[in-house]
């Protein structure tokens, strides 16, 4: 994300300088939103992402575009002190504004505004997920997934079911599940081709994965290829390496 004022690369470098300089330095709510957040324990490009994201939420008018300057932070940040508590900001606020709404079963009581914070709250949702399966308490995470999907299916979030299909169909490997995980994954993957992605080489992988396993490699050699050559358009050198160790594995 470019900075297109001289004003603003003045004032991040100014609280940069600020924050650098305090020994212990608990991040004021009013600017940062939330509670706890210590920066002596954050490095700086975890600082710098956290800046730019609370510069672009600050200086926007639109709630949709302030909400997507934190979704851009949870989403790009890996210092698990910082993303998730943003992530229950995004839940607690979305969850406010759409108070009235619940229970959602249909999208005809949505308006425009409606569905846009239905969107963020769902990622929210998917994140709680997210956090659950990587402590290893996959139903609890399971539970998440289908939240988050049944709230992308209302508004047609084809992105966001993507993500979500693959979510679940992993869950699904883990458990050895095969069924389900091949039906989940094939779904992510009939989506992602529908809406032209060109992201998702990982979930071809997984999807070969799982035919693999299920001792089909002429159909797991074909998601591999696919693969790779997705890679191969996006120069992405770290995806072609794991497509040709997926293939070299067959």
């Amino acid at each position: 994300m470019l900075f297109k004022a001289k004003k603003t690369i003045i004032l991040l470098i100014s609280l940069v300088f600020y924050l650098t300089s305090q020994a212990q330095y608990y991040a004021d709510k009013n600017y940062y939103l939330i509670d706890s957040l210590n920066l002596n324990n954050v490095i700086n490009s975890e600082k710098e992402l956290i800046h730019k994201s609370l510069l672009k939420y600050h200086k926007s008018k639109s709630q949709e575009f302030k909400l997507d300057a934190i979704n851009s932070l949870i989403e790009n940040s890996w210092d698990d002190s910082v993303w998730p508590k943003y992530n229950q900001w995004m839940f607690n606020f979305t969850e406010q504004e759409l108070e009235n709404k619940f229970p959602i079963s249909n999208k005809e009581n949505l308006n425009k505004k409606d569905k846009m914070l239905l969107k963020f709250y769902s990622k929210a949702v998917n994140n709680f997920g997210y956090i659950l399966n990587n402590e290893g308490k996959m139903s609890k995470a399971l539970k998440y997934y289908y939240k988050s999907l049944n709230f992308r299916e209302i508004i047609n979030d084809s992105l966001g079911l993507a993500e979500s299909y693959n979510n679940i169909g992993n869950i699904y490997a883990t458990q050895d599940d095969l069924e389900n995980a091949l039906k989940y994954t094939e779904k992510s993957i009939k989506v992602s081709r529908l809406i032209g992605s060109k992201e998702h080489s990982t979930i071809l992988n997984n999807l070969g994965n799982l035919y693999s396993s299920k001792g089909d490699n002429e159909k797991a050699m074909s998601l591999y290829q696919e693969s790779l050559e997705l890679n191969k358009s996006l120069n992405n050198a770290v995806g072609i390496a794991n497509s040709l160790r997926m293939i070299a594995r067959i």
